[in-house]
């Protein structure tokens, strides 16, 4: 074996001590409410390959839609119904479930929450869901989306509650479907829609590609020190560049790519959502 080969191999030897062979974030999605699932049924072979976890009070909410694990909340108190709206009920159905949405969040990195906002359960639901992963020592970015303004109480509701997902997420992003109106008669409603599935689609992936590189960076140090040590230990010193470390990570180093609560009123050239 040529002395490159040896390099090479000490370098995935070392990188798979530190990482415990796993080489980039674990990642899930968790839908939350009616909405969410909705968006995860039309989406769901553009994020294939992305565990996904539904919530909700409304058994027939869960149905027709591919998940990897499905969590109908508050049996004994909606009857497998929705929340009806209200805020305090599915809030008690999801405290009543918090064991089994934990057990769907162990052992993740980061976790991707999304929501409609207006209505009773996912409203309520997504910033627990957000508090329970923080507290399991995960990232969390959430995505909720606004109704119209002509759903004018929904509306409202929706807007006095997304400071309550900014509280509890690492990073949020709002989606607003008043954004879609834009559109005049050129679309159908449905076909409208779909702009705010592709918008969740490519959201996710940026982040879970930048996360990736980010992660892989942060380990190439990692190896490239240990490396150095050993070098010393044998009396070979050696110099590290960051080409060296952009180099075994695939990308240049870039600073942190994990959403952060200070990305304060970034928004995007269409106006399609705002991240905070």
């Amino acid at each position: 074996m040529s002395l490159a080969s040896e390099k090479t191999q000490m370098e995935m030897d070392i990188l798979n001590v530190i990482s415990g062979g796993i080489i980039e974030p674990r990642i899930a999605i968790v839908g939350c409410g009616g909405a969410a699932a909705n968006i995860l049924r039309r989406t769901g072979e553009q994020l294939r390959g992305v565990p996904k976890i539904l919530i909700n009070t409304d058994m027939a909410g869960l149905q027709n839609v591919e998940a990897d694990r499905k969590i109908c909340i508050g049996k004994d108190i909606t009857f497998n119904g929705d929340s009806g709206g209200y805020l305090e009920v599915a809030e008690k159905c999801a405290e009543l479930a918090s064991d089994d949405i934990k057990s769907c969040l162990i052992s993740k990195d980061v976790v991707f929450i999304i929501a409609g906002y207006g209505g009773g359960t996912g409203t309520a639901v997504a910033p627990m869901v957000a508090r329970m992963a923080k507290g399991l020592g995960m990232v969390t970015f959430a995505i909720c989306i606004l109704p119209f303004s002509a759903e004018s109480s929904r509306r409202q509701m929706a807007e006095d509650q997304v400071q309550n997902l900014r509280n509890e997420a690492d990073s949020i992003v709002v989606l607003d479907n008043d954004s879609l109106l834009k559109f005049g008669n050129e679309r159908t409603l449905e076909s409208a829609f779909r702009i705010i599935d592709n918008n969740v689609v490519s959201l996710i992936k940026d982040v879970r590609e930048s996360m990736g590189r980010n992660f892989i960076a942060t380990l190439a140090e990692e190896i490239m020190a240990c490396q150095s040590e050993i070098d010393l230990a044998h009396g070979n010193a050696m110099i590290l560049r960051d080409s060296d470390i952009g180099a075994m990570a695939g990308s240049p180093i870039t600073p942190s790519a994990y959403p952060q609560q200070s990305d304060v009123n970034l928004v995007d050239a269409g106006g399609m959502f705002e991240r905070f």
